[in-house]
Order: C-alpha cells, then structure tokens, then sequence
C-alpha cells in the first residue's frame, strides 16, 4: 500500500513537531526553575528563586560563583537573610523595633554614594537628560529603601541574639573561645597608642604657619618646652593641650599618625595641619572647655604603647559577638526546620564569568 501526502500537509506536519518541540523545551526550563533546592518551614526554594536573588543583585554585590561551594554559600546566606527578615518582622509586629527614620537613612546612603545624590536644574549642562537624572532618582531611592531593610534586619538579629544570650539560650565554652581565638588571633591587636603635649596655631591668627615652623626649629634646638609653649600662649599665638590617642584608623587623624606611628619617646612632630579636631582645652580661669581646632600643630611624644596581640583574655569581647551570631543563626535554621538539597543545586558553571583564560573556564 502506498501512502501519499501533499506537500502542504508535509510542512503543516513539520510545524507542529518543530511547536511541540519548543513547547516541550520551554516546559523543560520551568520545570528546572521549580526544583526545590531548600525549604525553610513550610516554605520551598526553588532555582527559580536563587536565579531571581543573583539576577536582583548589584554587579558589586554579585559573588564570583566557579564552584558548587560558591553556590552553596549563595544559598545559604539568601536562607539566612530570609530568616532575619522574619525576625525583623516578628519585632516590628511586638513594637519591639521600629524601622529607622528614612531621612537618617538617607544621608547615610547618600554619604557613601553621592554620585546618585543630584538634581540639576540644566542637566544639559552635565551632559544629562531628565530621562537620565531620574533614573538615578529612582535608582537612588531603591538604594535607600534597602538600606533601612537591611538596618532594620541588624538592630533585629542584635536584639534578638542578647535576648537569646540574656535567657541563656546560647552560651559559649571556654573550648569556644579558644578555637575562634586560635583562627583569628593574628588580626586581634590592641591599638597603638601616643601620649603628646602639643601647641595648636589657630589657622584664622596671623603668621600661624611661620609661627608654628619657628616652635618646632627652636624644640628641635633644644629648648626647652615650657620656654617655648610660653613665649606662644601668652602672645596669644597658641592654644597649649595634651592629650592621648588611639590610632583607630579614623581618616581625620591619618596625617598625625603618619609621623607619629613607630616613633619615640621625645620625638618633635609636625608642624601638621589639623582640622576640625574635637579637644579639650583650657578655658576662661583655666576651665576645661571642649574645643574644635583647625590649625598648624606642633607635639612632642610623652609616651608610645606599640600595637600589641591581644591575650586570649583580651580577645574574648571581640570574639563573642560573630561567636554568638553563628550560634544564634544555627539555632534559627534548626528552630525553623531549614533543609538544603545541595545535590539538587543548579550547575554552577551557569552562573561563571567568561575569562578569556582557557584554563579558568575549564575549572
């Protein structure tokens, strides 16, 4: 028997193979974005999810993933974060947080990106559209609401984990301790400290520089300082103090500590311009009087406290807190019934950054 057919039906045929085909391929592709990888009480996580969690990311947020470690630890801390967020809204329903003011958050976002913190009135002038600047508004505004969320999770999990440690709930051994003090014991310091006797040259009184070159010539001559502070402070050139520091890596300080650092007893350091230094100085009847110095200062070192490893004993309020975080969170994962199916985790080789190195993309 021979079988015959048209060409008109050969192609209509063909078409709807190819459309079951591809219906079949996109059925594939949901299917994959609904495989469960975690599940956080009743709630699942699928692949979808954790696409739509790296997708939302910033690049300068977004992790480097080679490996399935690396997506692991995605995971884990999106699970992590989800946890918070139920902490953060269990307080807020107690009134036992409220959510920081936005305009506070707002300076705070602004502060560290103040590339999005514009409004021209011609942004034609800047090279700009209003298409443009309300782009980065809008993107602005996105910024600071995540922020207050993210704010809003800490002060929760900083609540919630002294309440747990205040009941008792989590401890930790002396065994505890002393195993987080051995990994990061090279990076727990104690600060170095400087004591000095300075001379301030207020920058709005005349000849403050030159006046300023003219005590540190005649301390490193070896005058003696009482001498030389006199002759300033009763000309009214100079504002005595003395004072101790702790170098904290505070930016505003980054140029006295630039000479003091390492030095000695004795040393004469500047003259170095400060400003907006917050002090104690003398006031009316030799009254203490807290002060805002901007000027010329010349010091000499009364003592130095080099930076030094802090002992076990020391080391423990620094340690206490991440110890107390990762038990706290442990505690959360298993309270709230948390499975990770790691086996079911996407490939991670979908998620790695093209190099043009051959030998990274074969990893």
């Amino acid at each position: 028997m021979r079988w015959s057919f048209s060409f008109r039906e050969v192609v209509r045929t063909g078409l709807i193979l190819a459309c079951v085909s591809m219906l079949g391929s996109c059925g594939n592709i949901v299917d994959k974005d609904r495989i469960r990888i975690a599940k956080i009480g009743d709630h699942y996580v699928t692949r979808g999810d954790l696409y739509r969690h790296l997708r939302l990311m910033s690049p300068e947020e977004r992790p480097h993933i080679n490996n399935r470690g690396d997506l692991l630890r995605v995971l884990e801390k999106y699970i992590d974060e989800q946890l918070q967020e139920q902490v953060a809204n269990e307080l807020l329903t107690e009134g036992t947080i409220e959510a920081p003011p936005e305009e506070q958050v707002a300076r705070l976002y602004d502060a560290q990106h103040p590339e999005e913190n514009i409004n021209p009135e011609n942004p034609e002038q800047f090279g700009m559209t209003e298409a443009d600047v309300e782009a980065i508004q809008q993107r602005r505004q996105k910024g600071i609401e995540e922020l207050r969320q993210q704010l809003l999770k800490q002060e929760a999990v900083i609540q919630a984990v002294q309440k747990a440690v205040e009941a008792g709930e989590i401890t930790i051994s002396e065994e505890e301790y002393r195993e987080d003090y051995e990994m990061r014991k090279n990076e727990l310091f104690k600060p170095e400290k400087v004591t000095f006797r300075a001379l301030v040259f207020p920058i709005q009184a005349p000849e403050a520089g030159p006046n300023s070159a003219e005590a540190r010539k005649r301390l490193v001559k070896g005058d003696p300082w009482e001498d030389v502070a006199k002759t300033f402070t009763e000309a009214r050139k100079a504002l005595p103090l003395q004072t101790t520091f702790t170098n904290t890596g505070q930016l505003k300080f980054q140029s006295f500590w630039e000479q003091a650092s390492g030095t000695q007893k004795g040393r004469i350091l500047g003259p170095l311009i400060i400003e907006d230094w917050e002090m104690v100085t003398p006031g009316p009847g030799n009254q203490p009087q807290r002060t805002s110095l901007t000027g010329y200062l010349v010091a000499e070192v009364l003592d130095i406290t080099p930076p030094a490893q802090k002992s076990f004993e020391e080391a423990q309020p620094d340690l206490a807190p991440s110890i107390y975080y990762v038990k706290f969170m442990k505690a959360l994962r298993e309270k709230q019934n948390v499975e990770i199916y790691e086996d079911r985790l996407p490939e991670p080789s979908l998620f790695r950054e093209q190099s043009d190195d051959p030998l990274v993309n074969a990893l």
